[in-house]
């Protein structure tokens, strides 16, 4: 069963995985004159050694995926929580 995501605060229906201490870089394939640029497709990512982990939030309003007091910050987690949503209820 594909498990769906329904913000609690804004009604959003799209996830996003947040990494705050994760380097992201991405070759520019190209670059005008007035400073507009493009990148090349497949950026890279590096976890830094001292990152405090990954959260889930709503890509509509940024409202964090919250499990009781804390965030959720794994995939098996958010799954979990996922399943008890009622809008994930057996089909």
């Amino acid at each position: 069963m594909k498990l769906k995501f329904k913000c609690p605060v804004c009604g959003g229906t799209q996830l996003e995985e947040v990494q705050p201490s994760a380097t992201v870089t991405s070759r520019i394939s190209s670059l005008d004159s007035e400073g507009d640029h493009d990148h090349e497709d497949n950026p890279a990512v590096q976890a830094n050694d001292d990152s405090p982990g990954i959260f889930f939030q709503c890509f509509e309003c940024g409202a964090v995926v919250v499990d009781g007091d804390e965030a959720v910050n794994d995939c098996v987690a958010l799954a979990e929580w996922l399943k008890r949503q009622t809008y994930n209820g057996k089909e």
